[in-house]
């Protein structure tokens, strides 16, 4: 049965946890998955628990079915990392027991590229890493991992290779659309992927949503520290 949760979302339950009534009251006899009232029926008891756990378990198998519809051809690589445009998120997936990638390992907050400089979605690959590289605009990147000629997971930029010259405006941007079509990270987080993602490593990137990332550290107010990324 197809029914209204709070906050307007839909869901679904099986029959047996809850009885069907007509406008009127009475109870709307079913037989198999046809119900025999030719009124428009409403659910009248289900449990707040059972609603919770109907619209749980829809999402959770949307968000399984999503992850298993970008799997790459190749399982060689030890992760597989997913950009969700809409939800400015990096994904990493470790493998499962059948040797899927569909375990969280990370999620990261990212900025893509902002509405002039749009990100293309599409399915790359880790090609070469840099630990210090020029990026447009004669700014720097630090801990880049290259995924394309025009592509790169990198810093936040600085305006020279020097790391207490952070682009502060720039940094605080992180979580939303920004950067000219590369993949901003603070230093913590691009370090991972420079770290731990070996070159051949898949990347997808998509216009849907994911888990958020956990936020990035706020930068300090002090002159001593404001060049520096926080993390």
């Amino acid at each position: 049965c197809e029914i209204a949760l709070d906050g307007g979302k839909k869901g679904w339950i099986l029959r047996s946890c809850c009885k069907i009534r007509n406008g009127n009251g009475s109870e709307v006899t079913t037989t198999g998955s046809t119900t025999t009232s030719k009124t428009k029926a409403t659910v009248s008891t289900v449990t707040s628990t059972t609603a919770s756990t109907v619209a749980t378990t829809t999402t959770t198998k949307a968000k399984d079915s999503l992850i298993m519809s970008l799997q790459p051809t190749s399982h060689s690589a030890k992760y597989f990392v997913v950009v969700y445009k809409g939800s400015q998120s990096v994904v990493v997936y470790g493998k499962d027991k059948n040797d899927n990638y569909t375990k969280q390992v990370k999620v990261f907050t990212c900025s893509t590229g902002k509405k002039s400089s749009p990100t293309r979605i599409g399915k790359y690959r880790i090609r070469a890493k840099y630990r210090w590289r020029w990026l447009v605009g004669n700014v720097y990147g630090q801990y880049n991992s290259s995924i394309s000629s025009d592509y790169l997971f990198h810093s936040v930029p600085y305006e020279q290779q020097d790391a207490s010259t952070l682009e502060n405006a720039e940094y605080d941007k992180l979580g939303s659309p920004a950067s000219k079509g590369c993949i901003r990270m603070c230093v913590r987080d691009c370090k991972w992927i420079y770290d731990n993602c070996a070159i051949g490593t898949d990347v997808r990137i998509i216009d849907a949503s994911a888990p958020a990332g956990p936020g990035v550290p706020k930068r300090k107010s002090a002159q001593r520290y404001s060049g520096w990324d926080p993390s």
